[in-house]
């Protein structure tokens, strides 16, 4: 089927170049033509070349240069405050000496960090 359709093609091509050809020929043919009768050919004039009228030139105002861009400053690092330990009280059980976690006097290790009982 392809190559049905590009037969069309080719004959196609074929045929603009047979044409042109033919075109060619028949001017040459015209030209002699003329050149044996000695006929004048007469070249269309120039036409005259006219300056375009100087109109105003309009200059765009410069636009004002945006200014530059500058970051917001970070903020400077400031670690967070520890916690105070909660006052010692007799009845609370034990603090952990490592995160200052209050713990019951039968837990033997600390259930925020995991430091043992002192």
């Amino acid at each position: 089927m392809v190559a049905w359709i590009g037969s069309f093609f080719l004959y196609g091509y074929g045929q603009l170049i047979d044409d042109t050809q033919n075109n060619r020929k028949t001017n040459e043919q015209i030209l002699e033509a003329l050149a044996k009768r000695s006929i004048d050919r007469v070249e269309p004039a120039a036409a005259p070349v006219i300056a375009p009228a100087a109109a105003p030139v309009r200059v765009a105002p410069e636009p004002e240069p945006e200014p530059a861009y500058e970051p917001e400053p970070e903020p400077a690092y400031e670690p967070e405050p520890e916690p105070e330990p909660e006052p010692e009280q007799e009845d609370a059980g034990w603090i952990c000496p490592n995160c200052g976690a209050v713990h019951e006097d039968y837990v033997n290790f600390c259930t925020r960090c995991g430091v043992r009982r002192p």
